[in-house]
């Protein structure tokens, strides 16, 4: 397979403006979960997006009340971004070779980006998240909802996309949409030093469809 990294920045690239119009609808179930998260942090909470895509919509509803700090793999949805949000920082890289100061952030929030990562690196990101959070800090994460592997495929009618998961329509058939989901919070342990082992708190979760 050609270099999944690659596939997924030169496809977003392509599509960029398009999935911007596609995320523009505020009513994905997703940004009920967010609210529910943004409302227990103090105003000025550092908060950070790992693929945010252009911003819309989580970008903008978290840049209202709080610092935002933004990750994507596409230079044209970071531009885009820069452009919409201009108070926020966005930072054009790969979300896995991430680097930020341990307990940085109160909230991690990641929606539809952790499916393009190839799985030998999930458990690493993850375990980086939890460095980043500072103690009782909010995880929420979205994904499809069905299990896959390694899935190359062309996405929004342009570029091609590489994921892990992948969303089931009614019939059962495997579908690249984002129409059927799984969004899941958790919170960092408030106790223990931040070089512990990971130790996470289921705090919701809900199959979002």
């Amino acid at each position: 397979m050609n270099n999944p990294k690659k596939i997924v920045s030169d496809g977003y690239n392509q599509v960029a403006a398009e999935y911007g119009r596609l995320e523009a609808d505020g009513s994905w179930p997703r940004m009920r979960w967010l609210g529910k998260v943004l409302k227990r942090l103090d105003d000025g909470s550092s908060v950070l997006d790992l693929g945010c895509g252009t911003g819309i919509p989580a970008g903008i509803e978290i840049a209202k009340r709080h610092r935002l700090t933004g990750v994507d793999i596409s230079e044209a949805q970071i531009l885009l971004a820069r452009k919409k949000i201009p108070n926020a920082e966005f930072i054009h890289g790969d979300l896995a070779s991430a680097h930020f100061s341990d307990a940085s952030f109160e909230a991690v929030v990641s929606f539809y980006a952790l499916e393009h990562l190839p799985r030998r690196e999930h458990a690493g990101i993850l375990d980086r998240i939890y460095k980043w959070l500072a103690p009782g800090g909010f995880l929420l994460i979205s994904t499809e909802a069905e299990d896959a592997d390694d899935i190359t495929g062309e996405w929004l009618g342009g570029g091609d996309v590489f994921q892990q998961f992948r969303s089931r329509d009614a019939s059962g058939a495997g579908r690249t949409s984002p129409h059927s989901s799984t969004t899941t919070a958790w919170r960092r342990s408030p106790r223990g030093p931040i070089t512990a082992k990971p130790k996470w708190k289921p705090h919701s979760g809900a199959r979002s469809t």
